[in-house]
């Protein structure tokens, strides 16, 4: 959701995974919406939220019917969460190796 809070406070904020993201102007916040949109870990936590939401019902049936596997189930489902709460499926961030070209926007092309 994208929303302005002030003079030249442009800010998105993604409920899914609780981002959110402060730009001076519309056009960026926009791309910063988009390029979220777009990434896999949008993606996996949708399907980490439909996973979950899923087996979760299903394993406290089986547990209250007394079978042992049911909590190897909930642990299944708890594991896939925290592996995606490590950003396992990110890619690495496209930052230069010397930090003297981060502050440089010269060098750099930041805006």
């Amino acid at each position: 959701m994208i929303r302005k809070e002030g003079k030249a406070r442009w800010t998105y904020t993604c409920k899914l995974c609780r981002i959110k993201a402060t730009f001076p102007d519309q056009f960026r916040t926009i791309e910063r919406q988009q390029r979220h949109e777009r990434s896999s870990s949008h993606m996996a936590e949708a399907f980490t939220r439909a996973f979950t939401a899923a087996v979760e019902p299903l394993s406290t049936a089986i547990e209250q019917l007394g079978l042992a596997w049911g909590g190897a189930a909930r642990n299944i489902a708890e594991s896939f969460s925290a592996v995606q709460s490590n950003y396992a499926l990110m890619p690495p961030p496209n930052l230069p190796h010397d930090l003297a070209l981060l502050r440089d926007r010269r060098n750099w092309g930041g805006r």
